[in-house]
């Protein structure tokens, strides 16, 4: 307590000293800190002027007691250590150090440290800062102001938010497609876009499968069973068939429909020649033994085709089936069947 009245001339400015360098630290962290909160504001599209400066306030009001108090308020030493900067040789550290001790030794010592205190001007203890402090301090406020400036600018409409500006900058990534193709089986066609690229992910548009006549749809080969179809989500190259099935009692293939109409006007051809044949007159066999008169059935010459077969039954069992396809496939026949058969029915 002693020692801290011969420094009282000089304490009120030992005082100012500690709250400028918690002041100069403060300011520090307040600008980093609102540099950090502005950003934040400014990307999300807020106004961070006010945002940014109110963390500024709050971090001063927070850290300057805290450096004040622990780290910069004069204390008997750091007071004796100051002042003694300034050309006493570490008199008054000395003074603190036995300010307890009653030896004439340390008598003398204190006599010369008041001496020297009493004969210090006051005009030559000036407030000092570390240059690596001041620049510290510079770069922290330019970029936290600059950030607040920005935030606010940008929440006036006057400059792009983060988002805008992140969105800009950032290229866009090339999209990538996938192929799909909707196929029919013989007996059908697709109508629709049957070959589509879209991108990946995405849907295909509609495609309906559609039955010639003489088909019905029978279903997709993926299990789907409904004509009409849109898929969703596709994330690979993709056919989609269609399937389709000959209608009971319908020719299954063009080709075969062709080869039974072409055999049907070949047959009355070859049973015409086969009469004809028959009508000529046959040559007895001289070897064959004599018929007899008595037994058997009346057999004339154009009723015979190979000397044993009965050709009126043939004929009659011929013209029978032809007579029960007429009347029982009738509706389904061509015209030209039709034609055919009553022309041979007509020949019978």
């Amino acid at each position: 307590m002693e020692t801290k009245k011969q420094f009282e001339k000089h304490y009120s400015k030992l005082r100012s000293e500690a709250w400028c360098h918690s002041l100069v630290l403060s300011l520090i962290i307040g600008f980093f800190v609102g540099f950090e909160v502005a950003a934040i504001a400014w990307f999300l599209g807020l106004n961070g002027l006010w945002l940014g400066l109110a963390a500024l306030v709050v971090t001063l009001a927070i850290a300057m007691p805290i450096f004040y108090f622990k780290k910069y308020r004069p204390t008997a030493m750091r007071s004796a250590r100051r002042i003694d900067r300034l050309g006493l040789e570490e008199r008054l550290i000395t003074m603190v150090e036995y300010e307890g001790d009653e030896s004439t030794m340390a008598n003398l010592q204190r006599q010369d440290a008041k001496q020297k205190l009493a004969e210090l001007d006051t005009a030559a203890f000036k407030i000092k800062f570390a240059v690596g402090t001041l620049v510290t301090l510079a770069i922290a406020g330019t970029l936290g102001l600059a950030m607040m400036i920005v935030s606010g600018l940008s929440a006036f409409g006057l400059l792009p938010d983060g988002m805008a500006l992140l969105e800009a900058i950032t290229p866009d990534e090339p999209i990538q497609y996938v192929a799909v193709t909707y196929e029919a089986m013989d007996g059908g066609y697709i109508e629709g876009e049957f070959d589509q690229l879209i991108p990946v992910g995405s849907n295909t548009t509609q495609v309906v499968a559609v039955a010639e006549d003489g088909y019905e749809f029978q279903g997709w080969e993926d299990g789907f069973g409904k004509p009409v179809r849109s898929d969703s989500k596709i994330t690979e190259d993709t056919i989609f068939i269609a399937v389709f099935m000959p209608l009971e009692g319908e020719p299954q293939d063009s080709d075969e429909s062709q080869e039974s109409e072409e055999a049907d006007q070949e047959k009355p051809k070859e049973e015409q020649q086969n009469q004809e044949q028959q009508q000529q007159p046959q040559e007895p066999d001289p070897n064959a033994p004599p018929s007899n008169a008595g037994g058997g059935k009346y057999e004339e010459a154009n009723q015979v085709i190979d000397g044993e077969t009965y050709y009126k039954e043939v004929l009659e069992t011929f013209r029978e089936m032809l007579q029960e396809r007429l009347e029982t496939e009738g509706d389904q026949l061509s015209d030209e069947e039709r034609a055919i058969i009553e022309a041979y029915l007509g020949i019978v």
